[in-house]
């Protein structure tokens, strides 16, 4: 079933931008002033601009708007004041007002990890993982592919051996740590 497109007011820019529930966003002809007479400024359909995080953006009068937030706060209620809008298909491009809902942030990680598959990068897989040198009177005796991974296979606290990588204790469980040099 094709939905039909309904345009509504972007509040604080009533007059000046609507967004519609298919998640297009436009201004409205105006009048403008140049300082040396007027003119008229046609409305169009604004092109949106990808972010580096995969959501599309707009500009209206200097600033930059999420446009799945313009959906929904356009579109949908919210009376229990949730902060984040969700995506239920997971597709960050998708602004049309029946993929979009209102959740918490706990709801918002959930979605991501149970309906949605996303892995969570933890060990060698994190993008600031660093490799851990384990040493013993000076000499390395084991080589980690991250803080975490030493963690579990020594039993040593994470907060121990980061100290120690960091050079603000020499020792911690009788051994000296050391981030690996790349």
């Amino acid at each position: 079933m094709i939905m039909d497109e309904i345009w509504k007011d972007i509040e604080g820019y009533e007059g000046d931008y609507q967004v519609s529930n298919l998640g297009r966003v436009k201004s409205l002809p105006k009048k403008c002033w140049n300082g040396k007479g007027y003119w008229f400024r046609d409305g169009r359909i604004l092109i949106p601009i990808k972010s580096k995080k995969g959501y599309l953006n707009v500009w209206c009068r200097k600033r930059i708007f999420k446009v799945h937030r313009l959906v929904a706060n356009a579109f949908i209620p919210n009376p229990q004041n949730l902060p984040q809008v969700n995506h239920i298909d997971g597709d960050k491009t998708n602004n049309c007002v029946t993929n979009l809902e209102w959740v918490t942030d706990g709801e918002n990680l959930l979605h991501a990890y149970r309906v949605l598959g996303r892995k969570q990068k933890t060990g060698k897989n994190h993008h600031n993982s660093r490799a851990v040198l384990q040493l013993k009177d000076g000499k390395i005796i084991n080589s980690f592919d991250s803080l975490n991974e030493a963690t579990r296979a020594t039993g040593a606290h994470h907060s121990g051996i980061s100290m120690c990588c960091n050079g603000k204790i020499k020792k911690h469980k009788g051994y000296q740590w050391r981030y690996k040099e790349e």
